[in-house]
């Protein structure tokens, strides 16, 4: 609570759209954090389920990059939506079997971060890539090469075809990426923008590089139907 209030004041605001508890996880916790997930639904949670019912936050829930933790919220809270980093993208679309149908079927809206892996789907597989902040192993440095010549193939940037992808998906509601300036911004503005041929999509599909139960820009329309989704 003490950490909330400053934050209003910092940022001369008396409400927040969403406040995330961050990495109760096990990336970060090691062994300690089933007691450390058990102390945020007991003693956090509450706090900032209290400040959204006085409206101080519109929106609450979890940022972490392990779709476990988002399974366990998901059972025991009444979040409104999750950050996830990583977990869905052009390289890692497990969480098409189970995380993404349940939040989509409890309308909690997910925030993907890290839809580049960390790097490589923003640079493809040049030397130095990482993935998920670590050396790319030779079958993802393969496999992106595959998904890079295509995106050659119909003229279109890596980065766009990583951005799209994670939005299209109807359980995502947003997608963060960091922009360190305007022209950043403006960059990332008009990737998410790229006119982007069908036919690539279908080449993605063919090849098995991405899901046939992967949606892509089209295949779905958007709503407004999760509990916080960004306009």
């Amino acid at each position: 609570m003490r950490s909330v209030e400053q934050s209003l004041h910092r940022m001369l605001t008396d409400r927040f759209d969403i406040l995330f508890i961050h990495d109760c996880d096990r990336h970060t916790h090691g062994h300690d954090q089933p007691e450390i997930f058990r102390q945020a639904l007991s003693s956090a949670y509450p706090a900032l389920e209290s400040l959204r019912s006085q409206g101080v936050v519109k929106a609450l829930g979890f940022a972490t990059n392990e779709v476990d933790v988002c399974h366990s919220a998901l059972k025991n809270t009444d979040a409104d939506c999750f950050l996830l980093s990583g977990r869905y993208t052009l390289l890692e679309q497990e969480s098409l079997d189970d995380l993404l149908p349940a939040c989509q079927e409890a309308c909690v809206g997910l925030i993907l971060g890290g839809v580049y892996n960390s790097g490589i789907l923003a640079t493809g597989p040049v030397k130095g890539a990482t993935f998920n902040d670590a050396p790319v192993p030779p079958a993802v440095r393969k496999k992106t090469a595959r998904i890079q010549k295509i995106c050659s193939d119909h003229n279109v940037p890596l980065r766009a075809v990583a951005l799209q992808f994670a939005i299209a998906h109807p359980a995502v509601a947003s997608v963060c990426v960091r922009a360190g300036n305007q022209q950043e911004q403006q960059f990332d503005a008009e990737l998410f923008e790229y006119d982007i041929p069908t036919e690539l999509w279908a080449d993605l599909r063919a090849a098995e590089l991405i899901r046939a139960d992967a949606p892509t820009p089209g295949d779905v329309p958007r709503t407004t139907g999760h509990a916080y989704s960004p306009t």
